[in-house]
């Protein structure tokens, strides 16, 4: 809904001379607003739509892209041993585990 009217929406025709409006109460204040059109309505809810259909998009991608300089060390879990970590740095890969606080390669 629009607070005024701020004209036809882009590639709609002008709204009619007389537009229709409701009253809508918060709490003690109440506001006068102008009832959208069906087109509008339709309007908005298609670019709704689009939005959530994006949004489905890039949820639906796996993992996080990180801008990492190479020598940056990645750590992710070892799916073989669950106990260790995979470190990649550079092209080197090693595993590993964390005692106090620091990787230890093991063998």
């Amino acid at each position: 809904m629009r607070l005024h009217n701020s004209g036809p929406l882009e590639g709609e025709k002008p709204r009619e001379a007389h537009p229709t409006y409701q009253s809508v109460c918060i709490g003690s204040v109440q506001v006068k607003v102008e009832v959208p059109t069906t087109a509008e309505v339709q309007k908005r809810l298609k670019e709704s739509q689009a939005v959530v259909k994006g949004i489905g998009r890039a949820l639906n991608k796996r993992g996080v892209k990180l801008d990492l300089k190479a020598t940056t060390p990645t750590f992710s879990s070892d799916p073989k041993q669950p106990h260790l970590v995979i470190r990649k740095l550079g092209k080197i890969v090693t595993r590993g585990e964390f005692k106090n606080g620091k990787f230890v390669e093991v063998a």
